[in-house]
């Protein structure tokens, strides 16, 4: 009696109590329903994707070869501008009152809303696009955001201020890279 395991289709041994390729519980293990048993839903091979009448269960399609290696690798890469964007949002913060009573409270104030925002952007746009698998679209969003920080770093250089500036080019470097990693080793879209 074949049994497979219902998060990444991988058949398991007779005897498995957890999946050997993702950690799942196995059929007739305490308390779980995580996997299920192929043959006893009227199912074909491990590579059959219809729905298994009677169970509520859908095979899953098995996870492409080096995603589980490599993907969660990345998730740094995209912690570097959020935390780059985020460090000046707090020291803009840190600073209003000694901007506001030099005349400059205005700048301070573009710079504290610009970096919240690049910071939620990557978060909520490339970041959340990435952890559903949706590598493209992460991907887009990445070189975008990457040119924009990699553009406020020549303004910082044009205007002396060099530790924001080297601080924004290691995070449009972290952008770019991950635009890279993305395409599997591609600059190309």
């Amino acid at each position: 009696m074949a049994s497979f395991c219902i998060k990444c289709g991988s058949e398991l041994p007779d005897d498995a109590r957890f999946c050997p390729n993702c950690g799942t519980s196995a059929p007739g293990t305490p308390g779980t329903s995580q996997a299920f048993n192929a043959s006893a839903a009227g199912a074909g091979t491990a590579g059959d994707s219809r729905n298994f009448q009677g169970t509520g269960f859908q095979q899953v399609p098995p996870v492409p070869p080096g995603v589980h290696a490599s993907m969660p690798k990345l998730d740094i890469y995209f912690f570097v501008p959020i935390g780059v964007c985020a460090f000046w949002a707090l020291l803009t913060l840190l600073f209003m009152g000694t901007l506001m009573r030099a005349g400059r409270g205005g700048v301070g104030l573009f710079f504290l809303l610009l970096n919240v925002g690049l910071a939620g952007g990557v978060w909520k746009w490339p970041y959340q696009e990435y952890k559903r698998g949706n590598f493209q679209e992460s991907r887009k969003g990445v070189i975008i955001f990457g040119a924009i920080v990699a553009l406020f770093a020549l303004f910082a250089i044009a205007y002396g201020q060099m530790i924001t500036a080297l601080l924004d080019l290691v995070a449009a470097g972290s952008l770019f890279y991950l635009f890279y990693k993305l395409g599997n080793n591609s600059w190309s879209f």
